[in-house]
């Protein structure tokens, strides 16, 4: 009987296909040769469960120097499918494994808690000027010389729950409801039917409009820190959150969801984003940069599709600068094959399997 590989337990189902094994060992060997791999397969062959396993191999040895998986996928279809089979990693852990901690990147349209309710004069097309706006004037409010500071703008939003509180009566987020206390309902505003801290528009002070959501982030971020310790939830114990996990974790408590992604990407295991997440400059100059190291076992995903998607985001920084200012420091690629050869899937016997192709 033949002893298991070191990555079996993270890998999310029963058995491995020959040719999964196979590929999880030979991107395994490219990653601790810091070398890359280009593997190609059929659709349904189970490469995106091939990928994550390998890289949380290497993330979780401690003998590795790596320490996430940030996977890049180039259509959202994809995307779904990685955070899937995170899920079944998780849900077939050993017991006394800790969960493997994932975050799905997204814009601020999918988290900013007004754009999602369409309050606040925020709405999908005019978010991100919008956010901008609102987070300079927040930022004027309490910076340097500001009228005020960030507790007293959350304090101020939270006035009416506070006023509920206080009569013996509260709204959603409070537990109660006003009953028969002759007290007026708290109106709040509510993402996707959960309740949030704060009323449905924006907020003033001073006659200036400011996000109580981003004075919340910017009120628990720590003077002498790190940013993730203004995340207001345990993200080693959740596994992986998505978007709409996340607007309720953050947008519950109070804080900007986007902020709290942000604190969150240099934190978790495994990051599921797209090709802008690791080429646009305004992207990673921003947000992602500190993905892009030799700690990031990088994943590809549909990597035939990367250089025409990412042409016109990096061609005037390649003329500008060496084209290899521009290069992510990925140990692994992987990309499916648009062949006729065909591998096994889940629905298929693995007798009809041929073999899988790979370059190192």
């Amino acid at each position: 009987m033949t002893d298991s590989p070191p990555w079996a337990d993270l890998f999310g189902h029963p058995e491995p296909y020959p040719e999964q094994a196979d590929g999880i060992d030979a991107a395994v060997d490219a990653a601790a040769d810091g070398g890359f791999l280009a593997l190609e397969g059929a659709c349904g062959t189970g490469k995106t469960m091939l990928a994550l396993t390998a890289g949380l191999d290497r993330v979780r040895d401690p003998d590795s120097d790596f320490e996430r998986v940030f996977v890049l996928t180039s259509v959202k279809q994809q995307l779904r499918q990685f955070e899937t089979d995170l899920r079944a990693v998780n849900e077939n852990l050993p017991s006394d494994y800790d969960p493997v901690s994932g975050l799905t990147l997204v814009g601020k349209a999918d988290v900013c808690p007004y754009a999602r309710e369409n309050r606040g004069g925020i709405d999908r097309e005019n978010v991100y000027e919008r956010c901008e706006g609102l987070r300079e004037r927040t930022r004027n409010l309490v910076g340097d010389g500001g009228a005020t500071t960030t507790a007293n703008l959350v304090s101020e939003a939270r006035s009416q729950q506070v006023g509920l509180m206080d009569s013996g009566s509260a709204g959603p987020a409070g537990g109660t409801a006003a009953a028969d206390s002759g007290a007026p309902d708290a109106d709040y505003l509510s993402v996707d039917g959960e309740p949030t801290p704060y009323r449905p528009d924006t907020e003033e002070y001073d006659d200036v409009e400011f996000c109580p959501f981003y004075a919340g982030f910017l009120d628990d971020l720590p003077e002498d820190g790190e940013p993730a310790e203004a995340v207001p939830f345990d993200v080693t114990e959740l596994g992986h959150v998505d978007a709409d996990e996340l607007v309720r974790l953050a947008a519950g408590h109070g804080s900007c969801p986007h902020s709290i992604m942000g604190a969150l990407v240099p934190e978790v295991e495994v990051v599921i984003g797209n090709y802008y997440h690791a080429f646009d400059p305004v992207t990673t100059g921003t947000f992602t940069g500190a993905l892009l190291d030799d700690s990031t076992f990088v994943v590809c995903d549909e990597a035939h599709m990367l250089e025409p998607r990412v042409r016109d985001l990096v061609s005037d920084a390649v003329r500008t600068r060496a084209s290899a200012t521009r290069r992510t420091s990925s140990r692994a690629s992987f990309s499916p094959s648009r062949s006729r050869a065909r591998a096994p899937s889940r629905t298929t016997p693995p007798s009809s399997a041929a073999s899988w192709r790979t370059r190192t």
